[in-house]
């Protein structure tokens, strides 16, 4: 992908992949998925595009950039590549230890840690300020009196025995409370943390709510369903949903048209097996929608679209 920009405006991209790479320091996410990769690279490829257009806007001068989406995701890894080829890494066929999940291999208090109710709170007691209002909460002690721990203490890492204690501290007191005890308690005092939004938290999330992050329409071959909004709504020119997803060739005619064929050829090249234009049921029934369990309620979806259930083997 080729966009316009300009080295002294690559700082403002550097400033915002920084914060970018920062917040996938925060929640451990060290191996990604496809769907993951494809937002990263968009939001680094829009980010470049608006570099390329202030300095050509300020300078009358183009610019280009590659973005590629493995050196994107690569530079994301943050400091792992630079111990691997400086420490060592795994010989052909060993686990790989640096991929930790959702929990820090470096920095004690600084992870995911399980709650009361079996649901899961990132909590960073990382940094003067939430160490030493945190660490009297956790049983830790109070940083300046008590022994081991200096006054400016600014956390330790895992490898240091107090910070394997205080990291133990951290888990013990994380499973003894629920996620909304531990955000009255730690957002009282100011130490940062997030508990980890399951589809329950989100469907009632106010914020989720208040911009249409979900909503409800008919699907053709689904029915009437829940599932994400639109995303980006333009105050002057908002989007919404119209339609549900058009089934295999469901618009081959108006395309055809558009490019000069008329209805006689159309219907010729579907009398000779060239087109082909597939039903609700046929959709569902190729696709394999009952057998595969992508029906949520199967026989009724399945009858309401005149598909037969249960279907045949």
């Amino acid at each position: 992908m080729t966009v316009l920009t300009k080295s002294p405006l690559l700082l403002v991209l550097t400033a915002i992949m920084v914060l970018v790479n920062m917040l996938f320091c925060f929640v451990g996410a060290k191996i990604f998925n496809g769907s993951l990769e494809g937002s990263i690279i968009a939001s680094n490829a829009c980010m470049v595009a608006v570099a390329g257009y202030i300095n050509a806007k300020n300078s009358g001068e183009g610019d280009s950039c590659d973005v590629a989406q493995y050196d994107t995701m690569f530079r994301l890894l943050d400091n792992y590549p630079a111990n691997w080829f400086n420490k060592g890494y795994p010989k052909q066929g060993e686990p790989v230890p640096f991929r930790t999940g959702n929990k820090s291999d470096q920095a004690a208090c600084f992870s995911f840690y399980d709650t009361k109710e079996g649901n899961a709170m990132f909590v960073a007691i990382v940094g003067q300020g939430p160490v030493t209002r945190g660490y009297p909460i956790i049983g830790m002690g109070k940083p300046g009196v008590t022994e081991g721990i200096p006054k400016n203490c600014t956390g330790f890492p895992l490898f240091d025995p107090r910070g394997k204690k205080a990291d133990e501290l951290c888990a013990k007191f994380c499973a003894e409370h629920t996620c909304d005890e531990i955000e009255e308690i730690f957002n009282k005092a100011g130490i940062p943390c997030q508990r980890a939004y399951g589809p329950a938290d989100i469907e009632k999330g106010p914020q989720y709510g208040s911009r249409e992050n979900i909503v409800e329409w008919d699907d053709q071959c689904f029915g009437k369903m829940k599932g994400i909004g639109v995303t980006n709504i333009f105050k002057k020119n908002p989007s919404q949903i119209v339609a549900s997803a058009p089934c295999f060739g469901e618009h081959n005619r108006e395309v055809l048209k558009d490019f000069g064929y008329t209805d006689e050829e159309i219907d010729a090249l579907y009398k000779k097996g060239e087109l082909a234009t597939w039903t609700p049921a046929d959709t569902a029934r190729i696709k394999n929608f009952v057998e595969w369990h992508f029906f949520w309620d199967p026989e009724r979806q399945a009858k309401r679209i005149g598909l037969e259930y249960p279907p045949k083997k």
